[in-house]
């Protein structure tokens, strides 16, 4: 409904004051209040890198090369940030939030140089078949094991 570019910046966004906040503030439930934000600022973040891969690059070729470029900056990304994070931690805890100014590029690289794909999609859209056209619904189990799940994780931090 609002389109990908929106969406991701606003993932952008939500993952910078989840990242960052918990180098701010002192209070606990503040910092996983900050937490579950960055959670969601990801969430909407990550499923739309492949999203965006499948659109921009129709060539079956490319496309499986730009998978497999975006998984390995992905894990290499993890790793170095998770050196730094541990480096910055030696200091204070607090610190090691600071990783996350690493975004500030990103969402400006983004801004600037990504354009909406709706254009683009729409020439992808005459070029495919129309195989897709059903809606899919989610079952309503998952949401159910999604819950357990999120309770699972949540409750000992309570």
């Amino acid at each position: 409904k609002f389109g990908y570019r929106p969406t991701v910046l606003l993932g952008l966004i939500l993952t910078f004051i989840g990242g960052i906040g918990p180098s701010i503030v002192e209070n606990f439930k503040w910092i996983l209040l900050l937490r579950i934000i960055l959670g969601i600022g990801i969430g909407l973040c990550n499923p739309l890198a492949v999203s965006l891969i499948n659109i921009f690059f129709t060539n079956e070729k490319e496309r499986a090369s730009m998978l497999g470029m975006q998984n390995a900056v992905s894990g290499l990304g993890l790793t170095l940030m998770t050196f730094v994070a541990g480096l910055l931690s030696v200091y204070s805890w607090k610190y090691s939030f600071l990783i996350y100014l690493a975004l500030i590029p990103v969402f400006i690289l983004f801004y600037f140089f990504v354009p909406e794909p709706s254009a683009v999609s729409e020439n992808n859209k005459e070029t495919k078949n129309d195989e897709h056209t059903e809606k899919t619904r989610i079952h309503p189990t998952v949401f159910i094991l999604a819950a357990v799940i999120f309770t699972f994780f949540i409750l000992p931090w309570l």
